[in-house]
């Protein structure tokens, strides 16, 4: 259970045919992907039908109010078989987004607010009922949406004021390093960049990559003007950030450090209020490398905080880095061998204008504007 919740396995699949492959042997992963979405679908019925509950089950749902909770979380995730002792992640399969929304939905039917360090002992249904029951009164339920109420809270740590704090000399010096980086990957690389020019002039946004490579933030960084520059900020990783260095490397580069597994909320939070300052969020929507070069599924991250916040997302789609640095290897230096590489490219799409409060419509706009930044990217040009 150390292992973040998207790098779990859940649940898995036997095959005793052979593997799909195309006539030079590779598996094919688009047939597979249709395969298990398939057999996932078949056995939809089956998994949502309700169980008789145990006895022990049957007692704790006597309670009325427990009940009526029950009742509820079966509503939202629309699945009739859910019982108490349903875990969250191995039987209901729910992420952290989706753990996040539930409990703060919870959270408005009992008028109470759960405690971050109790929110990490929460596994079952039942522990997260008894345990927003038991949590401290917070003035009675809200009417508002459930992001919109866990957005509106403070991150703490003074995360607010030292995004406040402009760093003029240190994000000049960064900035000029990078664009000389970027002269020199237009020889070695064949670095290209396009769409600058579709980077609203105000307000604060947030720019969405596809990730493919461990440098994917310096390759879009180099390609950025100053007056986008100077307001950027990131919500990253705090285990990168634990030495007294890298903890002042963050606060000078305006990252804010948070454990998004274990703390997803307070990383929204802090994605929330650096919006609000008007600064401009980095952030990459699937959350995590690519294993093949294609886009993965997007995580709500981006969708959640523009459509709350009323925000226009900047889709950024990178090509070629992949086969620079891929998932499963190191650095490929053959790649810097004249002909040898492909060339990289960043390409700027046209703003998304999210749907307010409807983070679902949000994400789709995403995704459908990524790909096509994404195709035009890897187009011969």
């Amino acid at each position: 259970m150390q292992l973040p919740a998207h790098k779990r396995v859940l649940t898995y699949d036997i095959w005793s045919d052979p593997l799909p492959r195309t006539s030079t042997g590779k598996v094919k992963r688009h047939e597979v992907e249709r395969r298990v979405r398939e057999g996932a679908a078949a056995d939809t019925g089956a998994d949502d039908r309700a169980r008789p509950m145990t006895e022990a089950e049957t007692a704790w749902a006597a309670d009325a109010e427990r009940a009526g909770a029950l009742d509820a979380i079966r509503e939202k995730l629309k699945r009739p078989g859910v019982s108490p002792d349903s875990n969250l992640e191995l039987d209901l399969t729910l992420d952290s987004m989706e753990r996040v929304e539930l409990l703060t939905m919870v959270e408005q039917r009992f008028g109470t607010r759960v405690a971050p360090e109790a929110r990490a002992k929460i596994f079952t249904v039942r522990q997260l009922v008894d345990t927003v029951m038991a949590a401290e009164d917070h003035g009675g339920g809200s009417a508002a949406a459930p992001w919109a109420t866990v957005l509106a809270q403070d991150p703490g740590d003074d995360i607010v004021d030292n995004l406040k704090v402009q760093h003029i000399l240190v994000g000049l010096a960064f900035f000029v390093t990078l664009r000389a980086l970027a002269l020199v990957s237009r020889v070695v690389f064949r670095f290209r960049s396009f769409g600058v020019e579709n980077l609203p002039q105000d307000g604060p946004f947030l720019i969405c990559p596809n990730h493919q490579s461990y440098i994917d933030a310096f390759v879009v960084l180099s390609a950025l003007p100053w007056r986008i520059f100077r307001r950027l900020f990131f919500v990253g990783a705090s285990e990168y950030f634990e030495s007294p260095m890298m903890a002042r490397f963050a606060r000078a580069t305006n990252i804010v450090p948070v454990d998004s597994n274990a703390n997803l909320m307070r990383a929204m939070q802090a994605g929330a209020a650096g919006l609000r300052l008007g600064k401009i969020l980095v952030l990459f929507p699937e959350g995590e490398r690519s294993i093949d070069g294609e886009l993965k599924p997007f995580r709500k991250g981006a969708a959640v905080l523009a459509s709350q916040l009323n925000v226009p997302i900047v889709p950024v789609a990178l090509s070629g880095l992949f086969e620079l640095w891929p998932r499963s290897r190191g650095f490929q230096w053959s790649a810097l061998v004249p002909g040898r590489g492909k060339p990289v490219g960043v390409a700027f799409g046209t703003p998304v204008r999210p749907t307010p409060g409807d983070d679902a419509a949000t994400a789709a706009d995403l995704r459908r504007a990524l790909e096509e930044t994404f195709r035009k990217v890897r187009a011969p040009r």
